[in-house]
C-alpha cells in the first residue's frame, strides 16, 4: 500500500527517526499525526483509527509497553505497525524482530515491520539509509505480491 490522503498515520515520539518518518509520510500525501508524551493518551484512545502506526519510542523499563497486547486488539485490521526504534517486544508488547530479507510479518490481523535500526552517532545518516532501504524493498518494481496480498485481504 502506498500511502494516500486517506491513509491515516500515527507517529509516536518527536525524535529524529520519527521526524524522518513524518517527513516521508507527509511527502507521500498521507494524513499524518504525531503524538508526544502529553498527547499519548489521545493516541491510545484512537488506535483503531490508524492504518499505519510508526513508533520511534524505546522503552527502558522492563515490562512497560506503550502499546499492550490488549490495546493491539483495538487496532484496525491490517494495520501496519513499524517499530522504527526496533525496541523488540518492549514498546510494542509481543512484537518480534524481523530482518531486511524478511521484514514484515502478520499476527492477529496486524502487520509488523521491526528491522533493527539501532540509532548511533550517525543517527541522521542511518535514518536516511534505513528509510531508503525500506522504501526500495516495499516499493520495488515487482509489487505483484503486494497487489495479490491486498486482493486476498479485501476478499
Amino acid at each position: 500500500m502506498i500511502p494516500t490522503a486517506e491513509t491515516k498515520v500515527a507517529i509516536l515520539s518527536p525524535g529524529n527517526v520519527a521526524q524522518g518518518a513524518f517527513y516521508a509520510m507527509a511527502k507521500l500525501g498521507a494524513n499524518v499525526r504525531m503524538f508526544y508524551r502529553k498527547t499519548m493518551s489521545e493516541f491510545l484512545d484512537s488506535i483503531g483509527d490508524f492504518d499505519i502506526i510508526i513508533s520511534g519510542i524505546e522503552v527502558d523499563t522492563p515490562g512497560m509497553h506503550i502499546i499492550s497486547k490488549a490495546l493491539l486488539k483495538k487496532a484496525k485490521k491490517n494495520c501496519l505497525i513499524i517499530d522504527a526504534a526496533a525496541d523488540t517486544g518492549s514498546a510494542i508488547e509481543g512484537s518480534r524482530s524481523t530482518t531486511i530479507d524478511n521484514p514484515i510479518y502478520k499476527e492477529d490481523g496486524i502487520y509488523y515491520y521491526n528491522v533493527n535500526n539501532t540509532p548511533s552517532i550517525l543517527y541522521r545518516s542511518s535514518s536516511k539509509i534505513v528509510s531508503e532501504s525500506f522504501s526500495k524493498h516495499v516499493y520495488r518494481h515487482d509489487v505483484s505480491k503486494f497487489v495479490e496480498l491486498a486482493r486476498q485481504i479485501m476478499d
